[in-house]
């Protein structure tokens, strides 16, 4: 194997890791642009699976053997393609939804874990964490 095929060997790949580097460097560079890109094109997929997910829930409620599963299969089915076709045509109220329901659920999670955290009556400092509170603040624990 001669010097000029080993290098002709390596400048093929090497043109592409560069092609691919310029184009993830316009990538990052589009989505630090426009950061709502993104959300909007994952709201729209996520649209579009809930609607796949929809359609195949009411084909299961259709081949259901009791009648007491098809209505909540019916109904499961109707909730996932509506909340579908709303993500897929309208994905800045989808965005805002999703983006509304995780700070909820954060939020909700965070009290939560603060309110086991105090019930749980370990001793998170020395002598116990509500000892050190004022005592005007100690009905938390």
């Amino acid at each position: 194997m001669s010097v000029q095929s080993l290098i002709d060997e390596t400048k093929k790949p090497a043109a592409w890791t560069i092609c691919m580097g310029v184009l993830t460097a316009v990538l990052g560079a589009f989505l630090i642009v426009y950061p709502l890109a993104p959300a909007k094109f994952t709201t729209v997929v996520l649209g579009w699976v809930l609607i796949l997910v929809g359609i195949a829930q009411f084909v299961f409620a259709l081949h259901s053997q009791k009648p007491g599963s098809f209505f909540p299969k019916l109904l499961s089915a109707g909730m996932f393609g509506i909340i579908g076709v709303a993500f897929a045509f309208a994905p800045m109220a989808g965005v805002e939804g999703l983006t509304s329901l995780l700070g909820t659920l954060l939020l909700v999670q965070a009290g939560l874990a603060t309110i086991t955290a105090f019930q749980s009556g370990r001793s998170w400092a020395g002598d116990g964490f509500c000892s050190k509170l004022p005592p005007a603040s100690r009905w938390v624990c």
